[in-house]
């Protein structure tokens, strides 16, 4: 990886190599050249019919940029791969984790965990992913009995139900149906701050304690 993006000598094409698009090529040669007998990026959905135009218009537009390091590591860039890199880009766009911190605030890395990426989403889950440095660890929340489903969050789960639905339909491709999200009292309740309720009913709001306080 690294000699191709020393290759990448001039300023005008460094300045197009964003973090997606690095991790996008680092993904690319792991598919091209990797031999790993588990979990390959291929099995990961790419929900590319399913973006809203907007947010597709943003993967295109990543395109020439990471085609250009592809010619650079190959010499060329073979017939019909720039419609395998959209498609790679849109797999990250659904997939990709941002690491965290131990206070759970993010690094500004971004990493692929294939066996990770198989957990779905709930506006309630039952787990939650941590790191230790690039490492990820799924935590229980709650206790998860044989059988049952682990879930995780994907977004910012203090966001009232309709900012959540919105954010998954355009990060995720999906609109959400978990119980929370289907629970009648969701449809009462905005959050107008992080600590304060707004009930769309009467448009009374009762502020929350700090949290830590009884």
């Amino acid at each position: 990886e690294c000699p191709v993006f020393q290759a990448v000598g001039r300023p005008s094409l460094w300045k197009d190599c964003t973090a997606t698009i690095r991790l996008a090529f680092r993904a690319w040669l792991q598919e091209r050249h990797g031999d790993s007998p588990g979990r390959q990026l291929a099995d990961l959905v790419s929900n590319r019919h399913l973006f809203q135009p907007d947010e597709l218009a943003k993967l295109k537009s990543a395109v020439p940029p990471l085609a250009r390091l592809v010619q650079c590591h190959l010499g060329h860039v073979p017939p019909g791969e720039e419609e395998n890199l959209l498609n790679l880009l849109c797999q990250l766009a659904c997939n990709v984790f941002s690491v965290l911190d131990q206070e759970m605030r993010p690094t500004g890395a971004l990493g692929i965990y294939l066996d990770a990426a198989q957990v779905n989403h709930s506006c309630c889950p039952n787990a939650v992913a941590v790191f230790s440095g690039a490492k990820l660890c799924m935590r229980a929340v709650v206790d998860i009995y044989e059988g049952q489903e682990v879930t995780i969050g994907y977004i910012d789960l203090s966001l009232p139900r309709s900012q959540r639905r919105l954010e998954l339909l355009h990060g995720h491709c999906f609109d959400c149906s978990c119980e929370r999200c289907l629970d009648p009292a969701e449809a009462h309740l905005e959050y107008t701050t992080s600590d304060g309720l707004l009930c769309q009913s009467c448009g009374g709001a009762r502020v929350l304690p700090p949290a830590g306080d009884p």
